[in-house]
């Protein structure tokens, strides 16, 4: 009796478990990936400038195919003292259909770099 108690609570904790990363893994990755991509922004705008820097946004948001929930324009790019800041906000709306309801995600990757590329994080 135990043994089957056992097994009925692996296989409900596997299936919420597989279940909650089959709907926020996806939204997770996409803000794992952003820590690289905000950083690398940063220290380029510190190194080559902020017109650059932008592009370098831009450029690594194709690369890594980031979703179109969250465009460049939801980064913001300022400066103070000798940091060039890269502040990024962003929020996805994940559909739980067991329930019908909807959770809101939000997230905010914020990255500095000086010009000696040292990076800094808010946080």
């Amino acid at each position: 009796m135990v043994e089957v108690l056992v097994r009925i609570v692996l296989v409900v904790g596997l299936v919420l478990g597989v279940g909650w990363a089959w709907l926020f893994g996806p939204a997770h990755v996409v803000s794992y990936q952003m820590q690289e991509i905000v950083s690398s922004a940063a220290l380029t705008w510190a190194n080559a400038g902020l017109d650059r820097g932008k592009q370098e946004l831009a450029q690594r948001f194709e690369d890594e195919e980031i979703p179109e929930y969250l465009p460049t324009d939801k980064c913001d790019f300022y400066e103070e003292t000798d940091v060039k800041w890269v502040d990024c906000k962003w929020y996805v709306d994940v559909y739980i259909p067991v329930v019908g309801q909807v959770r809101r995600l939000r997230f905010q990757e914020i990255h500095g770099a000086s010009r000696d590329g040292r990076l800094q994080t808010d946080g």
